[in-house]
C-alpha cells in the first residue's frame, strides 16, 4: 500500500491537535497539587506504551474489558472532514481517552488523560508544576499545530501545560530556532498527559 507522506503527516498533526483539544475540553479547574513521589496504590499507571493494562496498538474494544466497573463511553475525533472512533473512560477526577486513527479505526494510536490519578512510574501527574518535574527529568518542547507539548525524556511521555503558561512561552519564543525547555515557566501546571504512536 502506498502512503502519501505529506497527507499522512498533516493528518497525524491533526490527530495530535484533536487529542490536545480533547484534553482541554474536560479539564477540571482547581485540581489540588500532589507532592512528588511514586505511584500510589489507588493510581492508574501511565508508561510510554500503556495506561493501566491497555497498550498502544491494542484493539479499541479492549478498553471496555480493561476498565470494567467504570463508565466507558464511545466518542469520535474529527478533523478535516474525517472522523475516527475513540473510547473515553470517566474517572472521579478526569478522563482517559483512547483514540484510534483515521487510517486504522480498530486499534489505539493515542492515549491521553486529564486525571491526577493517572501517574507515571515516578509519580508525575496532572496538576504538578513543571519546575517540580524538571528537577527530576529532562524536557523537550514540541509545537504540533501550535500547541505547546512538553516531552519528559526519561519517562517517555508527553504533557500539556496550562493556557497561561502557553501564552508566556509564545511571548518568549521568536521562531528563529528550535523551542527549548528554558522558555517554559517553572510555574506551568501540567493539564494533561499523552502517549502517541504509529502502529505498524
Amino acid at each position: 500500500m502506498r502512503l502519501n507522506v505529506e497527507n499522512f503527516a498533516r493528518r497525524a498533526g491533526a490527530l495530535l491537535l484533536g487529542a490536545v483539544t480533547c484534553l482541554h475540553c474536560d479539564l477540571r479547574r482547581g485540581l489540588a497539587q500532589s507532592p512528588r513521589g511514586g505511584v500510589r496504590a489507588d493510581s492508574i499507571v501511565l508508561l510510554p506504551d500503556r495506561i493501566g493494562s491497555v497498550r498502544v496498538c491494542d484493539s479499541l474494544a479492549s478498553v471496555g474489558r480493561a476498565f470494567r466497573g467504570r463508565t466507558v463511553k464511545d466518542t469520535l475525533y474529527r478533523s478535516e472532514g474525517t472522523q475516527w472512533p475513540a473510547k473515553r473512560v470517566v474517572l472521579k477526577d478526569g478522563v482517559i481517552d483512547f483514540s484510534s486513527s483515521w487510517a486504522d479505526t480498530a486499534r489505539i494510536w493515542n492515549m491521553s488523560t486529564t486525571s491526577p490519578s493517572v501517574r507515571s512510574a515516578r509519580g508525575f501527574h496532572v496538576g504538578m508544576r513543571l519546575g517540580d518535574v524538571a528537577a527530576l527529568d529532562s524536557l523537550d518542547v514540541d509545537l504540533p499545530e501550535g500547541a505547546v507539548v512538553v516531552s519528559l525524556k526519561r519517562e517517555g511521555i508527553g504533557a500539556m501545560i496550562d493556557e497561561g503558561a502557553q501564552r508566556r512561552f509564545y511571548a518568549k519564543y521568536d521562531f528563529k530556532g528550535p523551542p527549548t525547555a528554558a522558555m517554559l515557566s517553572p510555574d506551568a501546571v501540567i493539564t494533561g498527559r499523552r502517549v502517541q504512536v504509529v502502529c505498524t
